[in-house]
This record gives C-alpha cells, sequence and structure tokens, in this order.
C-alpha cells in the first residue's frame, strides 16, 4: 500500500494525522529549506495580478496537490492616512494533477474579479509554495 507524505510550511509544531480511503497518509511539518529541496517555483511573472510560472519537482517521488498562496497586498500611496475600503485578498491555487519526480510543469493564475484599479495605492502580488504531497513516501 503507498503511503503519502503532506509537507506544510507553517509557524510552530503542528501535526495532524488524517487517513484517506486506500492510501496511508501522514502529515509532517516542515522548514522552508526542505520545501525548496523538493518543490520550487521558477520564472514566475506577474502582471496585473496574473501569475504564471513553473512548478520543479525536485524530490524522488511524485508530488500531489501542491498548493501556491498568491498574496495581492494593498499599498496605500499615503500610508499615513490609509482609506477605509482596503482591496487586499490572498488566493491558493492548487495544481490539478501529479507532478512526476525530476519533471516541471507551467501553471498560471488569473484573479477572479480582477483586481480594482485604483488611485490610492497599488497592488504588490506574491507566490510561494505553501504545501503538497510526496505520493509513494
Amino acid at each position: 500500500m503507498k503511503r503519502l507524505a503532506t509537507c506544510f510550511i507553517v509557524v510552530g509544531a503542528i501535526a495532524l494525522r488524517v487517513g484517506a480511503v486506500g492510501a496511508q497518509v501522514a502529515e509532517r511539518v516542515t522548514n522552508n529549506r526542505e520545501v525548496t529541496e523538493t518543490v520550487t517555483l521558477e520564472n514566475v511573472a506577474i502582471h496585473e495580478g496574473d501569475v504564471s510560472g513553473t512548478l520543479v519537482n525536485h524530490s524522488r517521488y511524485a508530488l500531489r496537490g501542491i498548493k501556491v498562496l498568491i498574496r495581492h497586498a494593498w499599498l496605500w500611496r499615503d500610508e499615513q492616512h490609509p482609506g477605509i475600503d482596503n482591496p487586499a485578498r490572498a488566493m491558493y491555487y492548487v495544481h490539478p494533477t501529479d507532478l512526476p519526480s525530476g519533471e516541471k510543469v507551467a501553471f498560471s493564475y488569473r484573479p477572479s474579479p480582477p483586481l480594482p484599479a485604483r488611485a490610492d495605492g497599488r497592488f504588490k502580488t506574491t507566490a510561494e509554495i505553501v504545501s503538497f504531497e510526496e505520493v509513494g513516501f
């Protein structure tokens, strides 16, 4: 029977054990260094909130459920007198298929609804991998 190991980047040491139908799932907490040794984002391009890039699997196992946190932080033009309507948001992009060992795959994300065009500030968009499962671990 195959086992799946799910890796999360978290602050603190929180670990859960979850059972899955037909497979054993062992979740473990890991650190940023271990994550970047396993899977990376490359060639990331951000334009008006759209994010694209390449997911690269450095693990000897296939990866499943790669989750990318995409943050659209709002930077007020006048930070000392911010407005009351902060349009910042964060979304998850979850890669829909397994990524085999040593392989890479392009991904793209478009916010829905689109980010509003405003004169009182600007968005700063970032992307980072926050979780994944190693299949056959």
